[in-house]
C-alpha cells in the first residue's frame, strides 16, 4: 500500500493509460476470438475453417499431440 501511496501524479497516469491498454487489447482479443467462431459457425461445407491464430511452425500431428499434452497434462 506505502508503494501506491508514493506514486507520482505521473506514474500513477503511467500506470492507467497501461491498465486502460491492456483493456483495449483483451476486447478486440475476445471481438476477435467471436467473430472468427461465427464465421467458422456459418461456413459452407466443404470448406476448411479459419485459424484463430496463423500457425508459422510446420508440425506433424504427434508434435502438436505432445506439445497439448505437456501443456494441459
Amino acid at each position: 500500500m506505502s508503494d501506491f501511496l508514493e506514486l507520482t501524479p505521473w506514474d500513477l497516469h503511467l500506470l492507467l493509460d497501461r491498465h486502460f491498454e491492456k483493456m483495449k487489447e483483451d476486447a478486440q482479443l475476445l471481438r476477435n476470438v467471436i467473430v472468427n467462431a461465427e464465421v467458422n459457425v456459418k461456413r459452407k461445407k466443404g470448406t476448411s475453417e479459419i485459424p484463430l491464430f496463423e500457425d508459422k511452425r510446420n508440425m506433424s500431428i504427434e508434435e502438436k499431440i505432445e506439445e497439448r499434452k505437456a501443456l494441459f497434462g
